[in-house]
């Protein structure tokens, strides 16, 4: 009998152990639902920052050059767009940030650049072009070419521009919205089981029914975000 309980007890601590390490490891890769690799580069004035420092947020990351006209006019689409959701917060993060990879070789190119686009946001670059080790981890045959990760650092999309991406970026922050509308009518219908005989109790469901009436506005403005896809 001790025998068999201490094969037991074996037998669950080395499952434990399996499944924390399997929690550990990560999938890293550039597919969607993977965990993007790691990106340390500087930015013009000499600051290194990593990919990874921007975790907690939802954050779009892009390849770009100087010559690549695309790129250029899709920088000047994102620059609103960014202004208007960098501060929201979203299903997948707390707030919206862009981490610029500059694909070229020359430091007054990428500065002359940065200050015809005007961009807000993170610009970074290790100034070794195609040679750039990122390049080849991501696989980087064209540009423009960007992802979008999630607050863990999860690849949810990729290749968004203008609309498409203002669109998706409302979507999150809507499904956020309805999150925490939810939380709100669920705590407020526990409350309200246990006042029903209080002379509060109309006042609070009505509210409750106010809930209910943003939540279905809600919904139907990401159903239409859905149908403009198409």
């Amino acid at each position: 009998m001790k025998n068999f309980i201490f094969t037991f007890i074996a037998v669950i601590i080395l499952c434990t152990s399996i499944s924390l390490s399997a929690q550990d490891e990560q999938d890293i890769g550039i597919n969607i639902g993977q965990f993007v690799p790691e990106i340390d580069l500087a930015t013009p004035d000499g600051e290194e920052i990593t990919l990874s420092s921007l975790k907690g947020n939802l954050v779009l990351f892009d390849f770009w050059a100087e010559e690549c006209v695309p790129c250029r006019k899709n920088i000047s689409k994102l620059v609103p767009i960014y202004n208007k959701y960098k501060d929201k917060s979203f299903i997948l993060g707390d707030g919206f940030e862009v981490y610029s990879i500059f694909i070229g070789d020359t430091k007054e190119g990428w500065e002359n650049s940065i200050e015809e686009d005007n961009a807000p946001w993170i610009l970074v670059s290790d100034l070794k072009s195609w040679h750039s080790p990122y390049v080849r981890l991501y696989n980087i045959k064209g540009m423009p070419a960007n992802y979008l990760i999630d607050q863990d650092g999860v690849i949810v999309a990729k290749n968004m521009y203008g609309e498409k991406l203002k669109n998706t970026l409302e979507k999150y922050a809507l499904k956020d919205q309805i999150e925490k509308l939810k939380y709100l009518q669920a705590s407020m219908e526990k409350c309200l089981t246990k006042m029903q005989e209080n002379a509060e109790y109309k006042a609070y469901n009505k509210e409750i029914g106010k809930i209910q009436k943003q939540l279905d506005k809600l919904n139907k403005k990401i159903i239409a975000l859905d149908d403009a896809k198409h």
